[in-house]
């Protein structure tokens, strides 16, 4: 009987740091665990953050990004995720 591994949800919240973000979200995908979904929350980033991660999200089914309009920082960003996290 195969075994299969349980569902996992990582939150990633960004601000402004869309290179080390997307680095972060490309580890957790191709550590090719089974059933892993990555919630990323942008807080208002004005980087050019929210398009290199878009990037990810069209490669990637198991990523969502759920953009923030303002900062609304580390703690709220990830109950903003929870709340996306299936």
């Amino acid at each position: 009987m195969e075994e299969q591994t349980p569902p996992v949800s990582v939150i990633i919240v960004n601000y402004d740091s869309g290179d080390k973000s997307r680095e972060c979200v490309k580890s957790h995908v191709e550590d090719g665990y089974g059933s892993l979904e990555v919630v990323v929350i942008d807080n208002g980033s004005i980087d050019g953050s929210v398009e290199r991660l878009e990037a990810e999200v069209r490669e990637h089914p198991n990523i969502r990004l759920v953009q923030s309009p303002s900062n609304i920082g580390f703690a709220k960003g990830n109950n903003v995720g929870a709340l996306h996290a299936r």
